[in-house]
């Protein structure tokens, strides 16, 4: 693809989408859980600086590989592994490559910087811009999604927000993604929210914007398969049920059952009392850990408020996790 790409002027930027042990708590980390083990387990950590060591090694002489985003999306739930964890990474591909850039994901789901200091050199530090009115759930643009109103104003004031610590910085503003999605499959077929925001809705900030749109084949790309095609005959009947069932955040309508399709402890939480559990206390000042320590709660997820974050576990004795 390196090679494709190069053949006609484009540069890459070579993206770990999947960690070992799963970086955040989405479907899009190859993750099953919904719990994101890599910030708890040392050795998850210690395979992905080992490969970045062997990527840096090989694309180190090649100029149109524009950079490495080590980590997308990562979703350290407590806000204290994923800084020294960028400064450990930064160091073992430098030693490797000390020429490329680094493109690197804010914590929850590439949203929020403040717990950076000051940025690492030659690094581009990149932020996610989906709309929430862009979600298969979402309603119109300008309109309400999720209770809230979804209109010029917001979004650009969610765009400044998630790019203050890059002007505060004075480094490169730089969306690694954004898209629309699409109301129904096919050549005619109604776009959601494109593209992102109304090109006149667009910030006038200094900054380079990356669509995604090569990737949900019929919902989030610029290509459609074919209704009668073999792929789609032979999904249609899961297809159905999936977005019947609500059973995908991203790109599957509310359903008639997600609410019942919820994890145990949402629905439970729901039925019993409207109020947010108690916040955890931070860390002791000064401690430090390759593994996660307790934080206050905070959203986890950046599409849909129908899951529950998923709670911690709690340690009982050296190497050993039990299940809340």
């Amino acid at each position: 693809m390196v090679d494709l790409c190069a053949r006609h002027g484009i540069y890459t930027v070579i993206d770990l989408h999947s960690l070992p042990g799963y970086q955040n708590q989405q479907w899009h980390s190859d993750n099953p859980t919904h719990l994101a083990l890599f910030w708890d387990h040392p050795h998850f950590q210690d395979r992905v600086v080992r490969l970045w060591e062997v990527i840096a090694d090989r694309y180190k002489d090649n100029p149109w590989v524009a950079g490495y985003n080590p980590i997308n999306e990562p979703a350290d739930d407590s806000g204290q592994v994923l800084p020294a964890y960028y400064q450990r990474l930064a160091g073992a591909i430098r030693a490797v490559d000390p020429h490329h850039i680094l493109f690197l994901d804010g914590n929850s789901y590439s949203t929020e910087f403040d717990l950076f200091d000051e940025p690492i050199e030659n690094a581009v530090y990149t932020c996610h811009d989906y709309a929430r009115a862009g979600f298969a759930r979402g309603g119109g643009y300008p309109g309400e999604t999720d209770g809230v109103r979804i209109d010029k104003q917001q979004v650009e004031e969610a765009f400044l927000r998630r790019t203050a610590y890059m002007r505060k910085t004075n480094t490169p503003v730089w969306v690694g993604e954004f898209g629309r999605l699409h109301r129904r499959p096919g050549p005619r077929r109604t776009v959601r929210h494109a593209p992102r925001r109304p090109a006149g809705d667009l910030p006038a900030t200094r900054g380079e914007l990356v669509p995604v749109d090569d990737k949900d084949v019929g919902l989030q790309g610029m290509v459609h398969i074919a209704p009668d095609s073999a792929y789609q005959r032979h999904f249609a009947e899961f297809m159905a049920k999936k977005h019947r069932l609500g059973a995908e955040a991203w790109g599957s309508p509310n359903g008639t059952i997600r609410d019942l399709a919820a994890p145990p402890s949402n629905t439970s939480s729901r039925a019993s009392s409207p109020t947010s559990p108690p916040a955890r206390s931070a860390p002791a000042s000064g401690s430090t850990s390759s593994c996660a320590t307790s934080c206050s709660a905070r959203p986890w997820s950046k599409s849909t408020p129908n899951f529950p974050r998923p709670r911690r576990r709690r340690r009982t004795g050296p190497g050993r996790l039990l299940l809340p």
